[in-house]
C-alpha cells in the first residue's frame, strides 16, 4: 500500500462527513451540499444538454434503493450518456479487489440506505500525494426516471452512479468527465503508478517466450491488487466506437478482470494442456467478444467442469467475456496497469518498497529551463541526486503535474532526463554530463519509466518541454532498496560571514576528475598474479572510491569526482589505484596532479608512479583522465553585504 497514508485524508473543500452527518441526524432534514447543487451548474455548460434533466434523490429514484447488491462486483457497471469508458473501466477494474474498492468506498456498511436516511455520503480518491474525502448528497441527474450517467444493472445497487457523482465534485462536473485517461482514473482510485505497454513495441506477439514472461507478469501483479485495464486503438476518428469483426469496439478501454489458467481436454486421460485466460469486462454492457471462448461457444465444452466453476462462468449479455491470452495479446494493443505499490519505510526492515516523494513547481525566474533541446536553460529546472550502491535493480519513477480537468485548463508537456553525475556530488549541477535516459515527453497528467541503473550517482531532471512555463508537480521514486534521494538547493558551498579571511577563504574553482581507463597494469609480485584494479580520487580530505573491475590490467572504470578547491598548487588532485586484495589492498602507482585554470585542452595520459623499496620510481602502466575546471567565486565586501560574481570558464580535456 502506498506510503501516503489513507487515514490521513484531506476533506474536499473543508466539508467534514462526520460533521455533517451529524448535524443532519440532529435536525432531521436530508443533507443538500452547497458546493456540488443538483443544478444545471453541475453538468453540462450547454442548456441544450441540460435539457429534460431532472435531480432526484436515491430513493426517490427506486424506493429499495441500496449501495450495493450481492456484493460488489465487476458486472454492477454500465457507462451511461458520458464520453468517460476511461473512467468506467476503471471503476470495472476497482471493483475486482475489496483492498482497493475499500479505500474508495469508506464506512460502505454505514453508508447504505438502510443505516443512511441522512442524504450525505462520502467517497475518497487519491489526488496528488494525498487521499481526499469527497462529501456528495444522493441527488444524480436522470432523465425520463431513469439514471442518465454510470448504474447498475440491479436498478435499486447505487454505488457506481454515486462514486461516479463525487469523481464529478472532485473535478468540477459532470461535463468535466468527458474523455480522459485511464491512467487518471486508476491512479486516482489506488495512489499507485500506472505503467502503459504497447503490445506491437514489446513484440509480444512475435516473440512466444516475451509473451510467456508477460503472462507471468501480468498474473502476478494481478495477485497484488494491480488494475489491468486494454484498449484496442482506433487509427482514425471514423474508427471510434466501431466494432471488429470479433465485437471489440475500436478506441474504447476494457477492464482485465481475472486472469487464470485453466486445463483442456488433452490426447490422453484428463485435463492436461494449459490455456492462459483472461476475464474482460466491457463497460458498456452488452456488446462482448465473439471470438473463441465467447459466451456458450463450443470451445467451453474442452475444459472441465471443476475449472468451469472456479472461474465463476456466468454466459449473460453483460459486456463480460472470457478470451485466451493469444487472443488478447492478438487483438488488444494499448495496456495500462496500475502498480498498487507495497512501500516500507526507509529505515525499516520490512519488505515492499523505498519511496521518496518530491511535492515542488517549475517557476520562474531560474525553475522553468524546458526540456534538454534548450541547453542553454536546461538545467534552470529542479534537480534530485539519488545514488545506485551495486546496480542492476530497477527503479519506477512516475512524474504528476498538479493540474485540474477544467475547461481551459491546458495541461503542460512533460518529461524527465536523467544524468550521471560525480560519485560525491552535493550540488546542482551547472554542467550537462552523461545523459542515461529520458522518459517520453507528452502532454498528459503522468509520466512513467522504468530503468535498470549501474552503479553511481545519478540526478534527475523534471521539466515542461517549453521553457518558461510554470506549474506544480509530484515527483515519486521506487526501489528496492535505499537510494538516498533527495533535492538539490544550492549550486555551491555557501559562503558564510568569515569568507574574507585567508584561512577561511570560499573555495575558487570548482574541478570535474573523471577517471577513465588504466591500461598495461602490472602485477603487484610475482606471487600475486591478479589484478583486481580500483581507482581512489583524492582532494585534501575529500576522495572517492570508484568499483572494483576483477581479473583485468586494462580496466575502464569512467569514475567522476568533484572537488571544492581554495588554490590549485595547494590542493593537488591525487588519483591512486590499488589491488584489491582478501587480506589488504596494494597501491599500484599514482598520479598527482595539480589541475590548475591555466591548463588548455590537451589529452592527460600520464603513467602510473610506484616507488620500489629503494626509493627509487618506476611507472606502472598508463592513466587516462579528463577535467573540467571552473572559476567561480570572488566576492566584494561593501557595506556589510557580500556580492558574489560568478565568473566562469570551462577548460574539459578529452580522450
Amino acid at each position: 500500500m502506498s506510503s501516503f497514508n489513507y487515514n490521513n485524508f484531506v476533506p474536499y473543500k473543508g466539508q467534514n462527513y462526520i460533521k455533517l452527518r451529524a448535524a443532519v441526524l440532529q435536525t432531521g432534514m436530508k443533507f443538500r451540499d452547497p458546493e456540488f447543487p443538483p443544478t444545471d451548474a453541475s453538468l453540462f455548460s450547454s442548456s441544450r444538454k441540460n435539457a429534460g434533466i431532472v435531480w432526484r434523490r436515491a430513493q426517490e429514484i427506486n424506493s429499495e434503493a441500496r449501495l450495493f447488491v450481492d456484493g460488489i462486483s465487476s458486472r454492477d457497471i454500465i457507462q451511461g450518456d458520458l464520453g468517460n469508458c476511461w473512467l468506467v473501466a476503471a471503476f470495472c477494474a476497482l471493483a475486482v479487489h475489496r483492498n482497493n474498492w475499500s479505500k474508495v468506498i469508506p464506512d460502505y456498511r454505514e453508508q447504505d440506505f438502510d443505516n443512511n436516511q441522512t442524504g450525505v455520503f462520502h467517497f475518497r480518491f487519491w489526488r496528488f500525494g494525498y487521499w481526499t474525502d469527497v462529501v456528495i448528497d444522493d441527488f444524480l441527474p436522470t432523465r425520463k426516471g431513469q439514471l442518465l450517467f454510470c448504474h447498475a444493472p440491479s436498478k435499486n445497487e447505487f454505488w457506481p452512479a454515486l462514486v461516479e457523482k463525487a469523481y464529478a465534485k472532485l473535478y468540477g462536473s459532470y461535463e468535466a468527465l468527458n474523455g480522459g485517461e485511464l491512467a487518471e482514473a486508476l491512479e486516482d482510485f489506488t495512489g499507485g503508478v500506472t505503467e502503459s505497454f504497447d503490445i506491437n513495441e514489446e513484440h509480444l506477439r512475435t516473440s512466444f517466450e516475451r509473451k510467456a514472461q508477460f503472462y507471468e507478469f501480468l498474473n502476478s501483479l494481478m495477485k497484488n491488487d494491480a488494475l489491468i485495464c486494454a484498449a484496442v486503438p482506433a487509427l482514425t476518428d471514423a474508427e471510434m466506437e466501431k466494432q471488429t469483426p470479433l465485437g471489440l469496439v475500436k478506441g474504447h478501454a476494457y477492464a482485465v478482470t481475472v486472469i487464470q489458467t485453466v486445463h483442456l481436454k488433452g490426447y490422453n486421460l484428463g485435463y492436461r494442456d494449459p490455456l492462459p485466460m483472461v476475464r474482460m469486462r466491457n463497460p458498456w454492457g452488452g456488446i462482448e467478444w465473439m471470438g473463441a471462448f465467447s459466451d456458450r461457444s463450443p470451445e467451453w465444452t474442452k475444459i472441465s467442469e471443476a475449472d468451469k466453476s472456479n472461474m465463476g462462468l456466468v454466459f449473460a449479455d453483460d459486456g463480460e467475456f472470457w478470451m485466451t491470452f493469444d487472443d488478447f495479446i492478438k487483438n488488444f494493443e494499448n495496456i495500462a496497469l496500475c502498480h498498487n505499490i507495497n512501500t516500507a519505510p526507509v529505515l525499516s526492515m520490512a519488505s515492499g518498497y523505498y519511496e521518496y516523494a518530491f511535492h515542488s513547481e517549475w517557476a520562474t525566474p531560474d525553475r522553468t529551463g524546458g526540456c534538454i533541446n534548450f541547453k542553454k536553460t536546461f538545467l534552470n529546472n529542479p534537480q534530485y541526486v539519488f545514488d545506485i550502491p551495486n546496480g542492476g535493480d530497477e527503479l519506477m519513477i512516475h512524474l504528476i503535474q498538479k493540474s485540474n480537468r477544467n475547461p481551459g485548463d491546458d495541461r503542460l508537456t512533460i518529461g524527465f532526463t536523467i544524468m550521471q553525475v560525480e560519485l560525491n556530488r552535493k550540488f546542482r549541477t551547472n554542467i550537462i554530463q552523461k545523459i542515461i535516459v529520458s522518459s517520453i515527453f507528452r502532454n498528459s497528467r503522468s509520466i512513467f519509466l522504468r530503468y535498470a541503473f549501474n552503479r553511481g550517482r545519478y540526478i534527475i531532471i523534471p521539466c515542461i518541454f517549453e521553457p518558461g512555463q510554470v506549474g506544480g508537480f509530484l515527483l515519486r521514486i521506487y526501489s528496492t532498496y535505499n537510494i538516498n534521494a533527495r533535492e538539490l538547493i544550492y549550486d555551491r558551498p555557501q559562503e558564510g560571514p568569515f569568507n574574507v579571511l585567508p584561512w577561511n577563504a570560499a573555495p575558487r574553482l570548482v574541478t570535474q576528475v573523471k577517471v577513465m581507463k588504466a591500461n598495461g597494469l602490472l602485477a603487484p609480485s610475482s606471487t600475486a598474479t591478479e589484478i583486481n584494479p580500483y581507482c581512489v580520487i583524492k582532494c585534501g580530505s575529500k576522495k572517492v572510491i570508484s568499483s572494483t573491475k576483477n581479473k583485468t590490467s586494462n580496466p575502464i572504470w569512467n569514475t567522476a569526482a568533484l572537488f571544492y578547491r581554495k588554490h590549485a598548487a595547494k590542493d593537488p588532485i591525487y588519483i591512486e589505484v590499488w589491488n584489491k586484495n582478501p587480506f589488504f589492498d596494494i597501491l599500484l602507482g599514482r598520479q598527482v596532479y595539480i589541475a590548475a585554470e591555466e591548463m588548455k585542452n590537451e589529452v592527460v595520459e600520464l603513467p602510473l608512479i610506484i616507488k620500489n623499496k629503494d626509493g627509487s620510481e618506476v611507472s606502472n602502466g598508463l592513466l587516462a583522465f579528463t577535467f573540467i575546471i571552473i572559476v567561480i567565486i570572488i566576492l566584494i565586501y561593501n557595506n556589510n553585504n557580500y556580492f558574489l560574481l560568478l565568473l566562469s570558464f570551462h577548460i574539459l580535456l578529452l580522450l
